[in-house]
């Protein structure tokens, strides 16, 4: 993209966020600082640059203010913002969305859908996510726990995952007869995202 810029071309570059369990952050760091390297290698008015998300609002996840505060980042940098819309397709310089509607695009970066492991003999669900309650314990199997991206939580993160562990952990022990207290599964997402130059950190308490 930046050879062709220096040469006159220019290029429409798509980032996409599909549907499902996704973690969506990588998309926005990416665009961010594409747009960075961009301006820095002298380029920037030779490609335009949009993200699609099937997120309802950019980066959602962390609340309404976050959200706003990235949608404001994405303006500033001059990067187009499609919310809410589902690639179907992509062929011949278009992104086929749903709604109905045609984004041209000459190159696109897309993150990829997680799918569950959809262990045999585990009750799954149909994108094979282990399913289980708020305390890690496997719907219909008492002795079986669940925690991190195998399990039916939405929010697929590594500081997620961590905090589901910590509270399975202490709840086995304590039926075990270790003299450890139960704690509840309150999840608390904490992110950053860097945009090449800085950041901003992010905090959404997901309890609930």
């Amino acid at each position: 993209v930046v050879q062709g810029g220096r040469g006159g071309l220019e290029t429409r570059l798509g980032f996409v966020v599909p549907p499902g369990a996704v973690w969506p952050l990588p998309a926005y760091e990416l665009a961010l600082q594409t747009d960075r390297l961009l301006r820095r290698r002298g380029v920037r008015d030779q490609v335009s640059l949009i993200l699609v998300t099937a997120e309802d609002a950019p980066l959602g996840v962390f609340g309404t203010l976050t959200s706003e505060a990235v949608a404001d980042d994405l303006l500033r940098a001059g990067i187009a913002l499609r919310a809410g819309a589902i690639v179907r397709h992509w062929s011949w310089g278009r992104l086929t969305l749903t709604p109905e509607e045609d984004v041209a695009v000459d190159r696109v970066v897309a993150l990829p859908r997680q799918r569950g492991p959809a262990i045999p003999g585990l009750p799954c669900d149909p994108q094979g996510f282990v399913r289980a309650g708020a305390d890690g314990r496997v719907a219909g199997r008492p002795d079986v726990f669940v925690v991190g991206d195998a399990g039916s939580f939405p929010v697929k993160q590594g500081g997620i995952a961590c905090q589901q562990a910590d509270a399975v952990a202490r709840l086995m022990a304590h039926e075990l007869g270790a003299p450890v207290a139960p704690i509840a599964f309150e999840p608390v997402l904490r992110g950053w995202l860097w945009d090449g130059d800085g950041g901003r950190f992010m905090r959404a308490d997901l309890a609930g």
